[in-house]
């Protein structure tokens, strides 16, 4: 079943006419924004005090921070999120869901939400992401979310260079800096290994999402025996330059696949072993 995504909405219709609106006047789409958003948001922050309501994706309404009052989350889903329903459906099936890149929750708290009985563990590196995460999920009194504000990765290290947006919430932080994206600084994070995580907190995956930014193969690496055991669905994205730069390479998921016994498809689980679609299932056979 596919979501039927709804029209955008009238809030970032909004946001999308300020900016052209600014783009004619000022030759900076951004610059009204830039100049109203402080004030606008402190009003929506005294507003939403306790959250504002969207239904993201479609599937689970939720409580955000008013910050995003003029995002589009009620249409996520397409794209390069294109397989979320599909691991939304297994993941409120599971015992234990794994969102490793959690960004700011758009994954972990409807899935939280929707099954109170499954254990959702969050990984996300990026500060302002962390932050946000745990907001959202103090917002939603989840009490079966459990985050940490770490990388993930082929083996554990308490010092690893992170290239991360130091201005505010960004989903494009990474290991690697293939775009060189202008005021992403180098800071220094704590890398996990899966495998040693789920042996020393024991607790292992029935479904995992990987988004993560080019280090897929370092976690897939990282992941073969807690993986062997558990043998979970993985809702995989695809960043091919990023992987490239790491030193990886698509065939190394090939090598996984095959170790493991696992199949490669599209979502819908059409046969994907080229990479035609970079969001990829992972199957155990």
């Amino acid at each position: 079943m596919s979501i039927v995504k709804k029209p955008q909405t009238y809030r970032y219709r909004l946001s999308l006419f300020v900016n052209k609106v600014s783009k004619s006047l000022f030759n900076d789409e951004f610059y009204l924004r830039k100049k109203i958003k402080p004030f606008l948001i402190g009003f929506l922050k005294v507003k939403y005090r306790k959250g504002f309501p969207v239904n993201i994706g479609g599937v689970q309404q939720c409580l955000l921070d008013p910050v995003f009052y003029f995002a589009n989350w009620e249409n996520f889903g397409g794209g390069h999120n294109s397989g979320f329903e599909e691991c939304v459906q297994e993941a409120t099936k599971s015992n234990v869901f794994f969102d490793i890149g959690a960004h700011i929750g758009l994954y972990s708290v409807p899935i939280a939400l929707k099954s109170k009985n499954t254990k959702v563990v969050s990984f996300e590196p990026a500060t302002f992401n962390f932050n946000m995460l745990n907001r959202h999920v103090s917002l939603n009194n989840l009490s079966n979310v459990k985050v940490y504000n770490v990388l993930v990765g082929e083996s554990e290290d308490k010092k690893v260079p992170f290239l991360e947006d130091d201005t505010g919430i960004n989903p494009m932080n990474s290991l690697a800096d293939v775009d060189k994206t202008e005021g992403n600084s180098t800071n220094y994070k704590e890398m996990i290994q899966i495998d040693s995580f789920c042996e020393r907190e024991n607790i292992y995956p029935d479904v995992v999402k990987i988004d993560v930014e080019g280090a897929e193969v370092l976690v897939l690496n990282g992941a073969k025996k807690a993986f062997s055991k558990s043998r979970p669905k993985i809702f995989l994205s695809l960043h091919p330059k990023h992987i490239q730069q790491l030193g990886g390479k698509l065939e190394d998921i090939h090598s996984f696949a095959q170790e493991l016994d696992y199949k490669i498809t599209t979502i819908d689980g059409q046969d994907n072993m080229d990479f035609h679609d970079n969001e990829v299932l992972l199957a155990p056979n």
